[in-house]
């Protein structure tokens, strides 16, 4: 994972006003459609900073993961509206851009490591502003689209003297009409558990304080909630703990709670060892913590899944995603 979001070494201008031309005279005009968003993903940026600290003095890992993430996505969104990366990059303090405009406490109304499960009032409104802007179905728009923002400079006027060359404007193709879908809810992997595994990890999840989500999404693809379940490798039980690895926990294997117990705490310890990156964790759990250091190594010492996870086994490049598949 790259330096944490909360990160403090430098302020932006808590606030930025309309778009104009380059080389314009008089003044700027209304805040465009363009402008909206470059605030909207700021503004996202500073609720993640302030998102994170809280989790993180929460002792939720994941979640503070989460909300790293979800700051990166913006910042991904900003470097394809052509906003100046020292305005926005990882350093870079928003939290009180944030703070200035809403209770800090909302920050974590909406959990960015549940992918929606739980909305924030105001976020469906913006998420159908961004789709339509960027003109396609997904948030951050991916290298191989077509952008749709027009490359012609422009100046966001900023507070300060500060000023960025940006697009001038977004205009996407009128998209046809599409027939919207009642959203479906996913059926997550706690709730499909036999009630007595469920049972377990929810207990589990609240002792050690880890999301009971994840923990079943772990279960669920180590065993498949089977108790008895055994590997040709000699992994044990529902989260699948080799012997020596359960011995170092101080846990029975071979006793359903202490196996979920063993495998709440040998994953929160990985999460908390990789800066609260899920995925690292992930893999540190299904190839050891040895393997992933060292293919962080041979990475250049960078700890960011997408470049590390070409050093490591197949199984565990595998394992991965289809956990956070499960998870979220």
């Amino acid at each position: 994972m790259t330096m944490g979001v909360s990160g403090a070494s430098s302020q932006l201008p808590i606030s930025t006003n309309g778009v104009k031309s380059q080389g314009s005279t008089g003044e700027a005009p209304e805040s465009s459609t363009f402008q909206e968003l470059v605030d909207k993903h700021l503004d996202e940026i500073g609720r993640a900073q302030v998102a994170f600290d809280q989790y993180r003095k929460q002792g939720r890992h994941d979640l503070a993961g989460g909300a790293h993430q979800w700051a990166q996505k913006q910042r991904v969104a900003l470097q394809h509206l052509g906003l100046q990366p020292e305005l926005y990059q990882v350093g870079v303090d928003l939290s009180q851009r944030f703070t200035n405009q809403y209770p800090a406490e909302v920050a974590t109304s909406y959990d960015p490591a549940q992918q929606g499960r739980i909305l924030r009032a105001d976020h469906q409104l913006w998420m159908e502003k961004v789709n339509q802007a960027y003109g396609n179905s997904s948030f951050v728009p991916v290298s191989t689209a077509t952008p749709t923002v027009e490359p012609t400079p422009a100046v966001v006027q900023l507070k300060s003297p500060e000023v960025v060359t940006e697009p001038s404007k977004i205009s996407p193709p009128p998209p046809p009409p599409v027939e919207q879908k009642p959203l479906v809810k996913k059926e997550g992997p706690l709730n499909t558990a036999p009630p007595k595994v469920k049972d377990y990890i929810e207990r589990v999840a609240k002792e050690v304080n880890v999301d009971p989500n994840l923990l079943a999404a772990i279960a669920h693809n180590e065993s498949g909630f089977r108790l008895s379940a055994r590997s040709s490798a000699g992994a044990i039980g529902l989260f699948q703990l080799m012997p020596s690895t359960a011995k170092e926990l101080g846990v029975n294997p071979h006793d359903p709670y202490q196996n979920v117990l063993g495998g709440a705490k040998y994953i929160k310890d990985k999460i908390a060892k990789y800066d609260g990156d899920i995925r690292l964790a992930l893999a540190a759990y299904n190839a050891g913590p040895g393997n992933v250091d060292r293919a962080i190594k041979k990475a250049g010492n960078v700890k960011d899944w997408d470049v590390v996870q070409a050093y490591l086994p197949r199984e565990t490049q595998r394992f991965v995603p289809k956990v956070l598949r499960s998870y979220t």
